[in-house]
């Protein structure tokens, strides 16, 4: 954030004016990889969700359901802190 002044003459300033805060460098590429240790159960209908919590006025939710590789990559993804959230939709194997 910066000030600014100005200078009518040597006596006569104006009040410091403050700048709203401007994000820089604020977004970045993330990527997510689920395997799974129950096979035959691959990571396909895998739900992930990032909610941004840093910044929570912002409303900042990144989510998806991975295909059967298992990765996502968002190109545009804001820096901050995040809840993680990943589910795997479980399919029942069980024969009768």
């Amino acid at each position: 954030m910066g000030g600014v002044v100005a200078v009518y003459d040597e006596d006569n300033n104006s009040e410091v004016v403050y700048s709203n805060c401007l994000d820089k460098d604020m977004i970045t590429t993330v990527s997510v990889t689920v395997t799974t240790n129950s096979p035959p159960d691959g990571p396909e209908e895998t739900d992930v969700m990032f909610t941004n919590t840093s910044e929570p006025g912002l409303g900042l939710v990144y989510e998806t359901e991975l295909d059967e590789t298992g990765f996502f990559m968002w190109d545009e993804f804001r820096k901050g802190v995040y809840d993680i959230y990943v589910e795997k939709k479980m399919v029942s194997h069980l024969s009768q």
